[in-house]
């Protein structure tokens, strides 16, 4: 009965080993995935001045002003008005239809805002009033990678030795020179 299972089977009963490497190749993918699409899913808008925000408040093109970190404005268009021709460069992002169309540096947060309420007090219609929404944000994934991929690396490397020192079947252990062995 063996040997009928031997004649069926030439390369024996032994079944494909698991390797182990194929998990840290989806790893790595993975991470350069959540890397790439987390980039994405920020926000990349076009950059532009002080002056063509002016334009876009007074013409009552403005949907919401959001300041990050007292660093950066973020200009959303409203819908209706993204047809114009001046509005040709807005960013149009594919994964996010709320995103961002606009950015600028506001520079100091207290001449922004004296600045933007003068902005404010010329426009006639309160609807078309720009109130900046105010956020802190943190990004918790470079300072995570920045920690865990070194130390994801030292353990990678360690196992990787270990398994290069460990001996073969049937034979004593390859300790590093190969101290021990007698050829």
């Amino acid at each position: 009965m063996s040997q009928q299972n031997n004649t069926n089977n030439p390369k024996g009963d032994k079944e494909p080993r698991f390797n182990v490497y194929w998990i840290y190749g989806l790893l790595i993918v993975a991470i350069i995935a959540l890397q790439f699409f987390s980039s994405q899913m920020q926000e990349s808008a076009q950059d532009f001045t002080w002056e063509r925000f002016e334009t876009m408040v007074r013409d009552g093109d403005i949907k919401d002003l959001r300041i990050i970190n007292e660093k950066q404005a973020f200009v959303t268009i409203k819908g209706n008005k993204l047809d114009k021709d001046e509005y040709k460069d807005a960013n149009r992002n594919k994964f996010r239809t709320d995103a961002s169309h606009y950015q600028f540096n506001p520079g100091p947060i207290e001449v922004f805002a004296k600045k933007l309420d003068d902005l404010n007090a010329e426009i006639d219609d309160p609807l078309d009033r720009v109130q900046p929404i105010y956020e802190e944000r943190t990004d918790w994934l470079g300072p995570l990678l920045g920690w865990l991929l070194p130390i994801g690396l030292i353990i990678f490397l360690w196992l990787f030795i270990m398994r290069r020192m460990s001996g073969g079947a049937g034979g004593p252990g390859g300790q590093i020179f190969n101290i021990g062995k007698s050829r």
